[in-house]
């Protein structure tokens, strides 16, 4: 009987740590994707990297609360600000690739998870355009929505088709 249970909590902890490193590999994949896309899309306009860098200063600008004191476009590109940012951007990312991760791992098990996932991702989406437009709505005058919207649907779309990869055996009903 305790050999029983200790083989179950073997099999339990090796899930936990298969679900936590795809995690990590499908938030950074998100992230990544989202950078290239943007990278892509500020070569196309002649400014490499202005995009994380004017978003890592309107971020660090808010968080000391002093608001923005130029017009976005007008924002130096800094090595600084792109790290502060890619840092935040990523962690977040990988963070939300580590829920959804181990959400996927509970509903290879259960599949009333499949609606609640389908749910997360248009949340997540949702979420991410509703701070573009009222908290830093600075951003969306430097940013266009496409772009934006683009950008958000690579990323879902490799998150997804990786952790599709990872479970084929997951079907979400109706």
């Amino acid at each position: 009987m305790h050999e029983q249970s200790d083989s179950q909590a073997a099999k339990l902890t090796g899930a936990h740590d298969a679900a936590f490193e795809q995690g990590i590999f499908c938030g950074a994949l998100g992230a990544i994707t989202i950078a290239v896309w943007f990278f892509i899309a500020d070569l196309a306009q002649g400014h490499a990297l202005h995009t994380p860098s004017m978003l890592g200063s309107i971020m660090f600008s808010l968080l000391q609360g002093k608001g923005t004191s130029s017009s976005p476009e007008l924002i130096p590109v800094s090595l600084k600000m792109i790290m502060v940012f890619s840092l935040i951007h990523g962690a977040t990312f990988v963070a939300i690739g580590v829920i959804v991760s181990k959400l996927l791992y509970r509903a290879d098990g259960d599949s009333t998870y499949g609606m609640t996932l389908v749910l997360l991702f248009l949340i997540f989406g949702a979420s991410f355009i509703f701070l573009n437009m009222v908290i830093a709505g600075v951003m969306l005058g430097a940013l266009k929505i496409t772009d934006i919207m683009i950008a958000n649907l690579l990323g879902i779309g490799a998150m997804g088709a990786y952790l599709k990869r990872c479970h084929p055996g997951l079907i979400v009903h109706d």
